[in-house]
């Protein structure tokens, strides 16, 4: 046989070989991907990336593509979630890297994913569901046993967690965002970057309307901590609020994060009853941080375009002095300094409320356990003091700036449910021994007068007399 023809026949040979091989590779691959082994495969790899325990239902292959209905799983005890769905996922995978024993996956799309973060301590889950490869299918030995994926992508991302509650009995609530789109791609270190679009936030244990449209979101995951490199969100009626920090989610929630707070109206944002008087637009940056089962939120506020309605003193007033810049009373500087665990503990610091030409009012206030303790300085204008006898002479008694202060400041004593000042007893006691006073002075004067009165009548009647001719 000549040289060329046995070369050709060695090369159709060797070609087909080689197609012989691929083809037996692929449905020896593809196979083992329709297979129940290659399922507790995918569930193993899965369990061991989110540190969870859960099944992946049963895969359907097209062409590169696979597919599963939905993947279930319970969070374990180091893990950041408690439950987990993914329904719809698509997974496309590179078939030439299956040569090099690594299941290359270029993306992961999932329809709808919902976790529950935090939640209540983990129920043992059946394991027989999940036993690992079977050794006896054909050729395990040579196929992939690595895992690399490039990337995640989840069009309906919703996460809820628990929230703290002081309630009695203690009760769980849960914070949510819902309908938000995700991306994950991992980093060298293990780690996952995470960008996120969209979605609606509602946090309601903290404050009485909370919700809020999400702008966008960048995190870096490495279960169970997440790190917030940049997030935004929108109010519903305006605002935004940007924050980043560092959270972890185990069997406590622990947060440090520093938050930026922009042009916020207020009615969405504080809680009862404070919104039913004060209005405005919130600014205010700060930290939250929360660390076993104590939560503290410090920072600066101020209040813009601030107004004050509806309380039972300003009423009082107006109806005393007829000014009606007391029914609604503009604040042109609110401003202070807080620390914030709860409604019954909480201080504030640096207060510097003012109304031009009528009130202002600096100091701090603080409560522990719900037992207050305050000091403020007060100081007011004559445009209520001249309607309030003896408070400028007695109450009100040093001048400085263009207000008068009282003196001492006003202290503020009791509980969060029920507070005591003693400015109004101070006020009290002025009006009424400065109407004492004017009484007695009245009366005094009127006696002088008409002893006066009587001396001259009785010097003048003799005259009056003896000229009649009497």
């Amino acid at each position: 046989m000549r040289l060329p023809t046995l070369l050709w026949i060695v090369s159709i040979s060797l070609f087909a070989l080689i197609i012989s091989t691929f083809v037996f590779a692929w449905f020896t691959v593809t196979s083992y991907i329709r297979s129940s082994a290659f399922q507790q495969f995918a569930s193993i790899q899965l369990n061991q990336l989110l540190r969870a325990e859960g099944k992946l239902e049963p895969i359907s292959l097209q062409d590169t593509t696979l597919s599963s209905n939905s993947y279930v799983a319970k969070g374990n005890e180091d893990s950041a979630f408690e439950i987990i769905k993914a329904d719809n996922i698509r997974v496309h995978f590179n078939l030439a890297a299956i040569f090099f024993r690594t299941w290359e996956i270029e993306k992961i799309q999932v329809s709808t994913l919902n976790i529950r973060l935090n939640a209540e301590p983990k129920n043992e889950l059946d394991h027989s569901a999940i036993t690992g490869l079977s050794s006896n299918f054909p050729i395990a030995f040579l196929l992939p046993t690595k895992l690399k994926i490039k990337e995640v992508i989840i069009e309906d991302t919703n996460l809820s967690w628990a929230m703290p509650s002081k309630d009695n009995p203690p009760t769980i609530r849960y914070g949510t965002l819902k309908q938000s789109k995700l991306s994950l791609v991992p980093k060298d270190n293990g780690s996952w970057e995470a960008r996120g679009y969209g979605g609606k936030v509602n946090t309601p244990s903290y404050v009485t309307h909370s919700s809020l449209m999400m702008d966008y979101y960048r995190l870096l995951v490495d279960i169970p901590e997440f790190k917030i490199i940049e997030a935004k969100a929108n109010g519903i009626n305006g605002g935004t609020i940007f924050v980043k920090g560092d959270l972890k989610f185990s069997d406590v929630i622990s947060a440090n994060i520093d938050y930026t707070i922009g042009d916020f109206p207020s009615d969405d944002l504080l809680p009862n009853p404070l919104k039913d008087h004060i209005s405005g637009t919130i600014n205010s940056h700060g930290k939250l941080i929360h660390a076993e089962e104590t939560l503290s939120i410090q920072g600066k506020v101020n209040l813009n375009q601030g107004y004050i309605t509806g309380l039972p003193s300003l009423q009082k007033l107006h109806n005393l002095t007829k000014l009606h810049d007391l029914l609604r009373l503009k604040l042109d500087k609110a401003q202070l300094d807080f620390d914030y665990q709860d409604s019954e503990n909480f201080r504030l610091e640096n207060i510097r409320l003012e109304s031009n030409e009528i009130l202002k009012l600096m100091g701090s206030l603080s409560a522990s356990s719900k037992q207050l303790n305050g000091s403020l300085d007060v100081g007011t204008t004559d445009r209520l003091l001249s309607f309030v006898p003896g408070a400028k002479s007695q109450v009100f008694t040093i001048s400085r700036e263009k207000y008068h202060w009282a003196a001492p400041p006003m202290t503020v004593t009791g509980t969060t449910d029920s507070f005591k000042e003693d400015l109004s007893p101070r006020l009290q006691k002025a009006f009424i021994g400065e109407i004492q006073d004017t009484v007695e002075d009245t009366v005094e004067k009127g006696a002088e007068i008409i002893k006066k009165g009587t001396e001259s009548i009785q010097e003048v009647l003799p005259g009056i007399i003896e000229g009649f001719g009497f």
